[in-house]
């Protein structure tokens, strides 16, 4: 069984003024292990660096916060790691979906799934639409006990 170090209980509550009402009510009410963010224009990515900052907040100053972002796409992950970049969240890694598990050259199967965890506190997951069910499957299986799954 795979242990995160991210405590699911709920986060302190953080004003920011980058964010709108909207935004903000998002971030003050992000306390379960699962988040989806939808509709255009709505600020997602900022949102999304505003919940990593608080998340890692919470973590103790001598861990780091495993944090991963994918996307179903390398384009959309490059398009993500420029947005996260802009809002000073660009020291995370992107990753497409295939790539964040470890998918093998000979396409014969994929590295992580249920046998082997992926070792994470947050993921967080763009263009979730354009990714099939059996993908979301195996990326779902492969999660830990214990993650905060952010899906945009």
């Amino acid at each position: 069984m795979v242990r995160t170090r991210l405590d699911l209980s709920p986060l302190p509550r953080a004003q920011s003024p980058e964010l709108d009402a909207r935004q903000q009510a998002v971030v003050d009410h992000c306390d379960g292990p699962l988040l989806v963010l939808a509709g255009p224009g709505t600020g997602k990515t900022t949102t999304v660096a505003h919940l990593i900052k608080l998340y890692r907040s919470t973590i103790g100053s001598d861990e780091a916060l495993r944090v991963r972002v994918a996307a179903p796409t390398g384009k959309a992950a490059n398009r993500l790691a420029l947005a996260l970049a802009d809002v000073g969240q660009g020291d995370i890694p992107v990753s497409t979906v295939h790539r964040l598990l470890g998918r093998y050259a000979d396409g014969r199967g994929y590295r992580h799934g249920p046998h082997n965890p992926l070792i994470i506190d947050l993921l967080v997951v763009d263009e979730v639409s354009m990714i099939n069910l059996a993908m979301m499957d195996r990326l779902l299986s492969a999660l830990p006990n214990k993650v905060r799954l952010v899906l945009l």
